[in-house]
Order: structure tokens, then sequence, then C-alpha cells
């Protein structure tokens, strides 16, 4: 008996998910995907007249396995066509397999095209907010196109295009309307970076724009504008550069700035107005450090002198002018000139954490430590973190934190970081022998500032000099 009363228990406990009203229970089953969604059904008759009332869908065909089902599309269509909410706030949809794979005919991707570009008419009339399309698979052959209506979409607030996806044929004057668009992500895109333009300057709401692009066919491209005035975060990842361009950007209010890529010292980047706002900045400019190319970028940098947030992949090679308000640096190193590095510090008076990447130091250029003399009176950094992919060079780099831990009479913290766990050939009970040998050197390093505390962090051994001195 007792046994029969916990059991019952247990089933009331279980059953008090169907004791919330309808519209919450409409709410939960809209965060899952559109399979599950339909798999609750078969709970109960209740449960079958609640998912067609979901307000968001996330249909993944990469999720439909089941080599039965020849035409996965016809299934999703049919549950489509089922749906009765009045307003679908959300779209996520991954085109996995239906486009440019073996064995689907060119009939049949014309005809996958036709069905989804209906279900972009239905989503599109019911007051979507968010739209993320992708393809998991690169497709060059037959991409799905996204259809034109899209652009037309006047509640769209969010909107994600990953790789393989066509973003149109053509845009004319007229075919875009997105007053409230106000986050756009571009994935691996082989459009054109001039109809782009267009498109991103017809968003007067943008505000965070993210964009990687190949612009191998961009032979002519010569200047960009970028006019979006209320755009807050702008991130830029281009590929296939081989000629110069320049690219205007006027977004007076933007705080946060970040372009990488190989060859970028082909682009010009300039403000048309400085955005005094402008928080952080981060430049990975690949091959674009060398003498007669980084003009350009210098004249960027100034331009953004009074920025709090500053990520380079290299130091410059000539002096800048002073950053006011920088507080915190990173730098990454392929060749490791300190000299340069301690006259670039001293253009940062406000500097207080400094972080020195050297995972792209490579076996060839080797490390050599140069005597770059006593760090600017005004330059003293209370945290300094350095990173470095495989522990090699050990007496060069320990020269170099002596020198910080030995003039920064501010400093706080230092840390050592091993990002990288080297070959499977390697001895390991040598990497390790040599690991501790150089953690226990560090850790006794003579410091100028009594709080200054060492940290290392490898792949063997993790300490800290407050627990080595206690």
């Amino acid at each position: 008996m007792k046994g029969h009363n916990k059991r019952i228990s247990y089933y009331r406990r279980e059953d008090r998910l169907s004791m919330l009203p309808d519209c919450i229970l409409i709410e939960i089953l809209s965060f899952l995907p559109l399979k599950s969604a339909i798999v609750t059904s078969a709970l109960s008759n209740r449960y079958r007249n609640l998912w067609p009332e979901i307000t968001s869908l996330d249909i993944d065909f990469s999720e439909i396995k089941n080599p039965q089902i020849k035409n996965p599309i016809a299934i999703v269509d049919e549950s489509f066509n089922k749906l009765t909410s009045t307003s679908i706030f959300r779209l996520r949809l991954c085109l996995c397999d239906l486009f440019d794979r073996k064995g689907v005919a060119p009939n049949s991707s014309r005809r996958n095209q036709f069905m989804i570009n209906l279900w972009f008419q239905q989503i599109c009339a019911r007051n979507v907010k968010e739209i993320k399309v992708s393809s998991r698979e690169l497709c060059y052959f037959k991409p799905y196109v996204l259809p034109q209506y899209v652009y037309q979409t006047r509640s769209l607030v969010e909107l994600e295009i990953d790789r393989s996806i066509n973003l149109g044929y053509r845009w004319d004057d007229d075919e875009i309307n997105l007053p409230n668009l106000k986050k756009l992500k571009i994935y691996r895109s082989m459009y054109s970076l001039k109809r782009l333009e267009k498109f991103i300057n017809s968003c007067p709401s943008l505000e965070d724009f993210y964009l990687e692009i190949d612009l191998t066919r961009d032979i002519e491209l010569s200047v960009v504008n970028l006019s979006v005035r209320n755009l807050k975060s702008l991130v830029l990842l281009l590929y296939g550069i081989h000629h110069t361009c320049k690219v205007m950007i006027e977004s007076p209010i933007l705080e946060y700035f970040t372009v990488a890529g190989p060859n970028n010292h082909m682009l010009g980047f300039s403000f048309e107005e400085i955005p005094i706002k402008l928080v952080e900045t981060r430049m990975s400019m690949i091959n674009s450090w060398k003498a007669d190319q980084m003009l350009p970028l210098l004249k960027f940098l100034r331009e953004i002198c009074h920025v709090r947030f500053l990520e380079l992949d290299s130091v410059p090679f000539k002096p800048l002018k002073t950053f006011p308000n920088l507080g915190r640096l990173t730098l990454g190193f392929s060749t490791c000139d300190f000299r340069r590095l301690i006259i670039f510090l001293g253009f940062c008076p406000a500097l207080e954490v400094l972080i020195l990447d050297m995972k792209g130091t490579t076996d060839d250029e080797g490390l050599t430590w140069v005597s770059s003399g006593i760090l600017p009176k005004y330059t003293r950094p209370k945290k300094i973190e350095i990173r470095i992919g495989r522990l090699k060079y050990q007496r060069e780099l320990m020269k170099m934190v002596r020198y910080f831990v030995q003039n920064c009479q501010a400093l706080e913290q230092l840390k050592f970081s091993i990002t990288e766990e080297g070959h499977e050939y390697e001895d390991k009970l040598s990497k390790q022998r040599i690991e501790r040998q150089f953690c226990d050197d560090l850790l006794d390093l003579p410091r100028s500032s009594s709080r200054c505390e060492i940290i290392f962090s490898g792949n063997f051994l993790k300490k800290s000099s407050n627990s080595w001195n206690e």
C-alpha cells in the first residue's frame, strides 16, 4: 500500500507540467527544435493541439538522417502547413545536405528551393524578428538563394546568414526595406562587397555588423563606403585581397571595431568622422607591418588613439601618437623585437594590463633578447600576461620576464602561460622536467614590487609565487 501511494505521488509530481496554462506550455515548446516539439503530441491530445501554436521554429535537416526518408523537405512542409500561430518571432534553418550533394537531381534542388521560399513567405508575413539560415557544408554548385522578400520584412531585427547561402542576385533601390534591423551577421560570403555596401547602407537602425567575406571576385574594387550612423560594433574578416582598396567608415558612435585577415595592408581604413565613443579596437593584419606597407595602418591608429582597449598582432615599427586612455594592450609577436615594444609602451601612460601573445613565434625565427633600457617613468602596468605556444628558448624568455619584474615597480601580477601541448613523439618526462625547472626559476626571480605575484600555468604544472613562498 505504501509503495502504491509513492507511485501516485511520483506521477502527480511528473504531471505538474500539464497543470501549467497553455500560453506557458506553448512558450516552452517554442524553445525546442521543431522535431522535438512535434514529438510531444504523443503525450496527450492537449499537446497535439499546442505545438502548432509555437512562436519559434528550429529546423535542422542534418538531424533527419533516416535513410528511409527520401524527401525530408516534404515532411517538414507538412508540419509547416499545420502551424496556426499568427506570429513567428524566430526562425533557425539549417539546410545541410539539401543542396549540392550526391544523388540530388537538379529538378529536386529547384523543387527544394521553391518549397523553402514558400516557408519564408509565410514566416515573413508573421512579424518575424530573427532569421538564421545556415548550411554546415560549403556549397558552390547550387547554393540556396535567399528570397528577395526577406529584405522587405519590416519587423526583422536580427539576420544571420551562414556560408553556402546566396544572398540574392541583385538589389534594386526599392528591394531593401529593413528599417528595424539591428544585428546583421554574414559568414564566409562569396558576394561582392560593392553590392553589400548598398545593402548595409540601407539599414538605418543597424547597430551590430559582422562580415566574413572573400574578396577574390572584387578585382576592380577601389573604394567602399560604409555609412551606418547608428553602428556600435563592426567586425570585418576579409580574405582574397590582392589589390589596394580604400574603406571609408561613417559610424560616429562606433564602440567596437575589429578587422582581420591576410594582406589587409592593402586596405586603407579611414573614418569620415572620428568615433569618440570607440572603446576597443582589434587589428590582426597578417604580413602588414613591413616598413613600406605600414603607413596607412599607422595613420589609422593615430585616428583611434583615444581607445581604452587595443589588440594588434605585432608591434608597429614607428612611434605613434600617445594613447592617453589605453588601459589594456594585447600584442602578438611573430618576430620578437622587444626594443620596439618598450618604445611603444612609452606612448601608453595609463596602461594597466599588458598581454604578450607569442604563440606565433616559429622555430625558424628564434628568440633573441635585446637589452631595452628602462621603462618610461609613467609606464607602470599592474598586470602582465605572457602567452607562448611551446616552451622554447627558456633562457631568453627568462631574461624578458626578469626585465619586467625588475623594472615594473607597480606590477601586481605576472602570468606566464603555455598554450600548446607539443608533439606526441616528444619525450613526456623530458618536457615535464624542463617545465618544472623553468617554473622554479620563474617563481624565484627577485621583484621590485613586493606585491607582485608570479603565476605559472603549463601543461603539467600550475603554481603561484604566493603559495610557493608559503
